[in-house]
């Protein structure tokens, strides 16, 4: 089928694109002129690219997709403004969503978050575009995917897992933790992914609205998996980092999720099931971030 895949850039977009690519699928993608591929270039020459800089409008006219993939996001980490994340996450989405639904849009498919909306500008700003969904749902099929915290290759230098494991690896220093007894459900990039296939193969099955978290089922709390990350270092570089680790020295945030309650019934309905194990998936991903390769 033909998708426009926005976000192909990034880390879970480029996954992405290498499945729709691979699986046999015409992909329009929508990127910025400044956007570095990096991740997509063994497949760049197989898609149609438009740079966002331009009028979408005419893309839309021109493509006509009848199902776009939205996974384009501002996080926030780079001291982005209020506006500019609302910018992206909200009024970007809506042009979007609406400029398709003008094209003979037939389905569209949301990256969303668990997190609370009360966590922060980045949470807020993925609620307030579901609500907008939400309400629009009447003409065009809406699936809203919602992720947990997801690690894998490709993901962005920024990110709480990398970060950490590079500061355990390169840093003498103490490294100050809150109590990490928040719960996790720890996703590979990869079951995500297959998690979007399942949802491409199944869309005449699915309801017209349907919002689902897409998580493994089995929550842990973020110190077994920092601890885990630490077993891994130890294991490739003999760097043992676990006294160093100071847990309770950093405040919660305000809002923060420390209990999960959400299952992957849905998902699981329609034959997904995660494949990747934790603790192997976190020694691959480590030993990618030690060898300095393209996790």
């Amino acid at each position: 089928m033909k998708v426009l895949l926005t976000g192909a850039t990034g880390f879970l977009g480029s996954s992405i694109l290498k499945y729709l690519v691979l699986n046999g699928n015409e992909v329009v993608i929508l990127k910025r002129s400044s956007s570095n591929l990096f991740r997509i270039q063994e497949y760049i020459n197989e898609v149609k690219v438009y740079d966002i800089d331009n009028n979408i409008n005419s893309i839309l006219k021109i493509e006509k997709p009848p199902v776009i993939i939205h996974t384009a996001c501002l996080y926030g980490k780079n001291n982005e403004t209020s506006e500019e994340i609302i910018k992206t996450n909200v009024n970007f989405g809506i042009e979007l969503f609406q400029l398709g639904s003008e094209n003979g849009l037939k389905t569209f498919i949301n990256t969303d978050t668990l997190l609370p909306k009360s966590i922060n500008i980045y949470s807020k700003s993925k609620s307030m575009f579901r609500d907008f969904l939400f309400e629009k749902h009447k003409q065009v099929q809406i699936v809203n995917i919602r992720i947990e915290l997801m690690y894998g290759y490709h993901n962005s230098d920024q990110s709480f897992l990398i970060t950490l494991v590079k500061k355990i690896i390169n840093s003498k220093s103490n490294i100050d933790l809150t109590y990490c007894e928040q719960e996790r459900d720890l996703i590979h990039v990869d079951d995500v992914v297959s998690a979007y296939g399942i949802i491409l193969k199944n869309l005449n099955n699915i309801p017209i609205k349907i919002d689902f978290p897409l998580v493994t089922g089995n929550p842990v709390k973020l110190k077994k998996i920092i601890l885990l990350l630490t077993s891994a270092i130890f294991k490739q570089t003999k760097i043992n980092s676990e006294q160093r680790l100071l847990f309770g020295n950093v405040k919660y945030r305000k809002g923060e999720l420390m209990k999960l309650d959400f299952n992957n019934n849905f998902i699981s309905s329609l034959g997904w099931k995660p494949k990747i194990n934790l603790k192997e998936g976190i020694n691959h991903f480590v030993k990618k971030i030690i060898n300095n390769e393209s996790y």
